[in-house]
């Protein structure tokens, strides 16, 4: 089996939006690209056309997008083109490439980034044991707080926005600045 792989650094124009589906959640964002080329009678680089892309991301990689990425991030997609067709309500075939991304990071000629790893499920269900082992039963999972540890600390802290984001340390992206 053969598919066409690509990928392509572009500029998100938009907060990614999460999406639950009959093939389960996932997270849809677009990506302009902007072509440049050089003028020599410019003596430099000019800008051509702009190009854009829509993006599906399914599973944590979705996730980890949406909870990671903001309107105008330098972003590098790498995925599977594949092109949609569907019938509209007028009865013509329709159709529009989108790319199904196996990865998503920042682009960091832009800016720079922090990530945090995100442990596995049999890495967390190991430390929920050790710390429950050591600590008295409580039927809160902490100190009331709803947490494994007790401390009251989720791995997300509030953004601006109102959405919530990974506290910062090394794994998915986290923050760009630039």
């Amino acid at each position: 089996m053969s598919q066409t792989s690509l990928t392509i650094r572009g500029n998100l124009t938009a907060k990614p939006e999460r999406i639950t589906g009959s093939k389960g959640d996932f997270t849809t964002f677009r990506v302009a690209v902007n072509e440049s080329y050089f003028d020599q009678a410019v003596g430099g680089y000019v800008d051509g056309r702009t190009s854009f892309f829509r993006v599906v991301a399914f599973r944590q990689l979705g996730t980890n997008v949406y909870k990671s990425l903001s309107k105008g991030d330098a972003v590098v997609v790498t995925g599977k083109l594949r092109i949609n067709q569907w019938e509209s309500a007028a009865g013509d075939t329709r159709s529009a490439p989108e790319i199904e991304a196996y990865g998503v990071g920042p682009d960091l000629r832009f800016g720079i980034a922090t990530y945090q790893r995100i442990p596995s499920q049999r890495q967390q269900q190991a430390s929920w044991r050790n710390q429950t082992a050591e600590a008295p039963a409580d039927p809160w999972g902490g100190e009331q707080d709803g947490t494994p540890d007790g401390s009251g600390d989720s791995g997300f802290v509030p953004r601006e926005d109102g959405e919530s984001a990974p506290i910062p340390s090394s794994g998915p992206l986290l923050e760009q600045t630039g």
